[in-house]
């Protein structure tokens, strides 16, 4: 059955930053930016990495926690459950992400959700995720990674692989 779900899914890309339009307080991130603005020459970009480390730490938690969203991967607060569901909005939306996690299939209409609706929900404990990065990264740079990663995300794996190392797999895969 997780088979079915894996060749299912539609990969996509975004962009690794967050914009904001102009005189507006409203903060996009990843594809939102594409969704909501047609001039993106107007925005004001914040990039969370330089030389292909990591450099604000703010930008890139937001960036991972749109990927998650848009995943259906759900976030564990410590102590209060979990968070990042589509609509979760006050006490009803607790209700809902305690239904959801224990029969993932759909949200009952009594509640709010669709009875033909249909969306697996993922907890970030039972994912995992493949980092990229450059050769020779400082250790302070990979100390607060992690804590983005498994404080913050509460992911369950990280791989970490050079991404020279990857281009060059790619490159002898493909022929």
């Amino acid at each position: 059955e997780n088979d079915n779900n894996i060749q299912n899914t539609t990969m996509s890309s975004m962009y690794n930053a967050t914009a904001q339009p102009p005189q507006q307080l409203t903060l996009l991130t990843g594809d939102e930016i594409t969704a909501r603005m047609k001039n993106l020459g107007q925005l004001s970009w914040n990039h969370s990495m330089e030389r292909g480390m990591i450099c604000d730490g703010g930008t890139q938690l937001r960036v991972w926690n749109r990927v998650l969203e848009v995943s259906n991967v759900v976030v564990p607060i410590p102590g209060l459950g979990l968070r990042n569901l589509p609509s979760s909005r006050g006490r009803r939306g607790i209700v809902q992400q305690q239904i959801q996690m224990q029969t993932p299939s759909a949200i009952p209409s009594s509640l709010g959700g669709s009875s033909h609706s249909h969306q697996t929900i993922i907890s970030s404990g039972n994912c995992a995720f493949l980092l990229l990065e450059p050769p020779f990264v400082p250790s302070v740079i990979s100390e607060a990674v992690d804590k983005i990663l498994f404080r913050e995300l509460g992911l369950g794996r990280v791989a970490r692989l050079l991404g020279p190392c990857m281009a060059a797999v790619k490159y002898i895969f493909m022929g």
